[in-house]
């Protein structure tokens, strides 16, 4: 059985690593000294000649030289003489043209940037920028309703803790396009949306993050309704670089990751390599505060989340007789066949008081009674997952001649992570106990539901838990060829593919005959000898010896992606216009994206292998096409040099995408077989193996039976902006765009024929069978219930932004940017599902039909494209510079993020706003950020300001707690009114402010140091509930405080 212990050993860990980091520098030192002589043999050759030619020409070079020197030696005052040089390859976002777009709505953020925050990984840096909101990471893989639209990606990507995700405006991570170097990468294993894992960037690699806030449909094409996030790398690095941090978590999380980039430049041949190396451990809950699953103290009775039903001692039950179903007794089918019940059995709870071990127990020591019954009370221990992970980013360039060049750019990355699974679910044991077992008084089989928690805690036991490896691979290789001056045309091929598995490791409750382990459990679960027996009775701190086998893999989650991607570009400059040359881009490209998606259950009796795709899609790799053409460009309306009287300067961006969208897939034919056989199962009467019926399950498609529909849709995406600047120390930019999204596989095709029940105590407000509009109830109405709709439309969201920047001459250093933002997504892909508890959606054809004469006939809760969504946001930054010999260069920035509408509109008409709440953005943000650099010594400080917002989804009142008006649930009774069988609760949440430090100093060029904190002052969490833990992770850094130290040492080999 695979270890269940952590897997992060921080000595092992410096052990490995140590060495390797030698090894590369030999390997770096070596070669640079090769390279360093070669070159240095080279200069003296050609110094000798320039002297021969002109002994005064070489003096003058010479002092030239010296002068040179004395420049790098001030500038190594405040960076790096080795930091990275100017790139040959210019990479801009949202646009392909040799310039970058001055009308586009990006903001940058460089190496230096995120170093100064203090952040490990980028995880923590999308937590810290005002454009991203809620999204999917190791804290958050179980929340739901986060605000991040996982839940429409059939991948199934809820549970992947090794996942972490990009959410910009909350449009959800599945409609914002995560680009490296430009170019696409394979998303997540497994996910259709094609969701990019950004754990699996490694941060040694970054040169810059580029994030394009207005869409980016006009230049990428699909997926870019929410905005585009672009990775930049490092090239032409010369040296070598070594970085390693470490960081301290007030709640357990620490983190340890190393780094190294170096590269060189050989006569035509250059190369940048970055490789990165981290640890993560997980948050520890109790050290958030609280240790306990009774909030009723905090937030009243409603608020209990203690659980009756598995605990320590064990709950016993009366056992219902079925070895193939073993389970509590409810009637008497599986004794004789009948429903007849006896309700003293079916009544019958039972468990030991807290105190007792099970040791020699008889049925009078036993409390007996529902009201009796002591629950479960242990808060999962922790968040998140033990995390290793390795990754590297290759940049290689190598000039055929003066105007070709071949390049290669490629990462590889991989990811093992690993989280005990502390869930109740996970930890009980449902298991019939048979009555020779030493701790069973009852003298008769009985059902029992223990948590085993203190023999996990002391090793009798090992933990349930879960492992995930992933591993990222992405390579492109292409040509360029520069012609005509500054004009280029560059043919690449990508491809990228990813792979992601989960492997589960539990107790069943149904072992297989002839498994591993299989004999030695059954021995112990029916074993007379207390030194042996497993005792399900006591308190777990009696019982039997360790049983390293109590655990199995069973089940398992496999997922792939691919995208392969070909694409023809010519970008360069024509003639000139009012002093500049126009810019110009074309680009024709292919591209394919295919996942797979399969789970495995091992466990018991069954052996269940679905294969999702094959079986609702018909195809078990589905691929979506993409054909595209796309022009930019970049016009000069005039410039300073030919100034207007109306202003200084006007450009001019138009650009357009051309997109045709293909998929495949079927519509009905889903065939459903299962053979009766025979299997083994274990006879807790007899404490004995007997054969019992089993049954097979077969899914698939029956192909005479099944249409194979061919999707086929063109999109147009344009883009126009200006930049306009009226008078010297005033821009403005403005910008249109148009970006599409066509609906996924599992939206436009299925398998399972349309199946028509019952829904009840339906309230239709639109009944018109006497002409005007009335209110009609229905005892019970049938609904249609399908995942397919091929007549889906694609998704358009039209952007408007409008930028102002204002840096006043008459008050030096000083600037105000405002940016105003207008975003209307339309034909949103939605389900009729969504909106069953919403009256008034009754009164739209998409949702009901009706007879001629008007009355309600059946519900559609299948997909459609939903109306419009609308946001609004105003983003306020002001800086201000103060520079001196005395106190050196000191700039101050405040931002401010507001939120003036966000709505939802799925049909005209219905309106719904979640501003403010657990599930949208915060109404509005703040930051002021305070950054020092003198000398050595340089520092940053950034104050955050989160506002408090309604807990929408604070509790979920149960039939129980409805039906006997627990607390607040009562406001639902009685259970069933007007159709009503639960509800949330909601609470208001305070706000939050953190403040981040961090300190740097040059001990040399080649050497600095930096300490840092996030959330320098401990701020606890707002007080609130979610997900079951005392904090809302998805607001909430649930890391704490983080104390950092790292350095980075560049050792002077060229």
């Amino acid at each position: 059985m695979p270890n269940s212990s952590s897997t992060v050993n921080k000595k092992g860990f410096l052990s490995e690593i140590v060495p390797m980091w030698v090894a590369i520098f030999g390997l770096v030192f070596a070669t640079g000294s090769l390279v360093a002589q070669e070159a240095e043999s080279s200069e003296d050759s050609d110094k000798v000649v320039e002297e021969d030619e002109d002994e005064e020409d070489s003096e003058e070079a010479l002092d030239e030289e010296v002068v040179g020197e004395d420049g790098e030696a001030s500038d190594e005052e405040s960076e790096s003489a080795y930091a990275d040089e100017e790139m040959e390859e210019v990479i801009t976002t949202g646009t392909y043209m040799p310039i970058s777009d001055p009308t586009a709505l990006i903001v940058r953020y460089t190496a230096a940037d995120i170093e100064a925050m203090g952040v490990t990984d980028l995880s923590d840096f999308f937590r810290k920028i005002p454009e991203q909101f809620n999204s999917t990471t190791p804290q958050t893989s179980t929340s739901f309703a986060t605000g991040d639209e996982l839940g429409g990606d059939s991948g199934g990507l809820y549970y992947n803790f090794n996942l972490s995700t990009v959410n910009l405006h909350g449009m959800g991570s599945g409609n914002t396009l995560v680009l490296l170097d430009g170019r696409r990468v394979a998303g997540f294993g497994g996910s259709e949306r094609d969701i990019v894992n950004i754990l699996g960037i490694p941060m040694e690699a970054i040169e810059a993050v580029e994030i394009q806030l207005d869409g980016g449909s006009a230049v990428y094409g699909a997926d870019a309704l929410g905005g585009v996030v672009n990775f930049i790398t490092k090239k032409n690095y010369r040296g070598i670089t070594l970085n390693m941090k470490q960081d301290n978590s007030y709640t357990g999380a620490d983190d340890y990751t190393s780094g190294v980039t170096f590269g060189f430049n050989w006569a035509k041949f250059r190369t940048t390599i970055s490789l990165e190396t981290s640890e993560r451990e997980p948050i520890i809950n109790a050290k958030t505060g609280h240790n306990t699953l009774d909030f009723r103290h905090l937030f009243g009775e409603a608020y209990d989340y203690r659980d009756y039903n598995y605990s320590q001692p064990g709950i016993v039950k009366e056992w219902n007789g079925s070895v193939r179903y073993p389970g509590p007794y409810y009637s008497d089918w599986y004794i004789n066949g009948s429903f007849n019940i006896d309700w003293d059995k079916r009544n019958f709870i039972a468990q030991l008081p807290l105190d007792h071990t099970g040791l020699n127990s008889t049925v009078d020591d036993f409390n007996y009674g529902l009201e009796n019954i002591t629950p479960y009370n242990r808060l999962e221990p922790v968040n998140g997952a033990h995390s290793s992970r390795d990754g590297g980013v290759m940049n290689i360039y190598y000039d055929l001649n003066e105007n070709v060049e071949i390049f290669l750019n490629s990462r590889y990355s991989t990811d093992n992570s690993f989280q005990q699974n502390f869930s109740i679910y996970s930890l009980a044991m449902r298991l019939v106990v048979p009555a020779s077992n030493a701790y069973n008084p009852f003298g008769r089989p009985m059902f029992v539901t223990y948590v085993p928690g203190n023999e996990q805690d002391t090793g009798i036991l090992p933990i349930p838990f879960r492992k995930a490896e992933g591993v990222n691979k992405n390579v492109t290789i292409g040509v360029k060829w520069k012609y005509a001056g500054e004009n280029e045309i560059e043919l690449s091929v990508t491809e990228g593919r990813s792979s992601n598995r989960q492997l589960y490791f539990q107790s069943s409750t149904r072992r297989e005959r002839y498994a591993p382990g299989t004999d030695e459990f059954y021995r112990r679960l029916a074993s007379p000898d207390p030194e042996v027996a497993f005792n399900l009775f006591g308190n777990g701190t009696v019982g039997g010896a360790p049983f390293r086998d109590f655990l199995g893999n069973t089940a398992r989650r496999i997922g792939t992606n691919r995208v392969t991607e070909i694409a023809l570009r010519a970008s360069g400059f024509w003639f000139e216009l009012n002093g500049e040359r126009i810019s110009y881009a074309f680009r024709y490209s292919q591209r394919a994206i295919r996942y797979t998606n399969r789970y495995q259950y091992l466990a018991g009796l069954f052996d269940y292998d679905f294969d999702y795709n094959a079986v609702w899609n018909g195809i078990s790799e589905p691929v979506s096409r993409n054909n595209s053409f796309s022009f930019e460009f970049w016009l000069p309306v005039f410039s300073h040099e030919e100034a207007k009287l109306w202003g200084k300067e006007l450009q001019l961006t138009i650009k357009n995408i051309r997109t045709g969208n293909f998929n495949w897939g079927v519509i009905g034919g889903f065939d459903f077989n299962f053979d009766l056989g025979e299997g083994w199962a274990w006879d807790p009467s007899t404490t004995d193996w007997t054969t019992v019926p089993v049954y097979s399950y077969q899914y698939g498609i029956d192909r005479d039976e099944a249409d194979f529909i061919k999707y086929a849709e063109h999109d147009n995406a344009p883009s126009i902006g200006f930049y306009y600047e009226p008078m010297q120390d005033v821009t403005v930019r403005v910008n249109y765009s148009k970006n599409v999204e066509p609906p996924l596989t599992s939206q436009l095709y299925d398998s399972y024929d349309d199946s028509e029940w019952f829904v009840y105590d339906v309230l239709d407000p639109c009944d018109t069978t006497e002409g005007e509009p009335k209110s009609v109830f229905y005892e019970r109405v049938p609904y249609r219930y399908s995942w397919a709709n091929p007549n889906l439309k694609s998704s358009v969201s039209e952007n408007w932004s409008v930028r102002v920047n204002w840096s006043p001459e008459f008050f030096q250093n000083f600037e105000l940017d405002l940016t105003y933002a207008d975003r209307s997504h339309k034909d949103k892909v939605d389900r009729g599902l969504n909106y069953r508890n919403e009256p008034t959606a009754l009164c739209y054809d998409v949702i009901a039909s009706r007879t001629p004469e008007g009355a309600l006939d059946f519900i559609n809760y299948d997909y459609f494209n939903a109306h419009e969504d609308s946001t609004k946001t105003l983003t306020t930054n002001i800086t201000y510079r103060m520079q001196g010999d005395l106190i050196g260069l000191i700039e101050t920035r405040l931002a401010y993020n507001a939120y003036i509408e966000r709505k939802r509109e799925p049909l005209k008409g219905l309106v719904f706003s979640a501003l403010g709440t657990m599930r949208d953005p915060d109404k509005y943000t703040g930051r002021f950020q305070v950054f020092w650099d003198k000398g050595r010594l340089n520092m940053n400080m950034t104050a955050r300001y989160t506002p408090g917002y309604l807990n929408d989804r604070a509790h979920y009142c149960r039939w129980q707690q409805i039906v006997n008006e627990v607390g607040e649930c009562a406001q639902f009774a009685p259970w069933g009114a007007n159709g009503v069988y639960g509800g949330y609760l909601s609470m208001d949440v305070g706000s939050l402010t953190t403040i981040d430090f961090s300190f740097a100093y040059r001990f040399s060029p080649e050497f600095s140091l930096r300490f840092s904190s996030q959330n320098l002052f401990n701020r606890n969490a707002p007080i609130t509930i979610r997900d079951r833990k005392p904090y809302d992770a998805t607001r909430w850094d649930a890391r704490g405080r983080v104390l950092s130290m790292s350095f980075s040492y560049s050792p002077s080999f060229y």
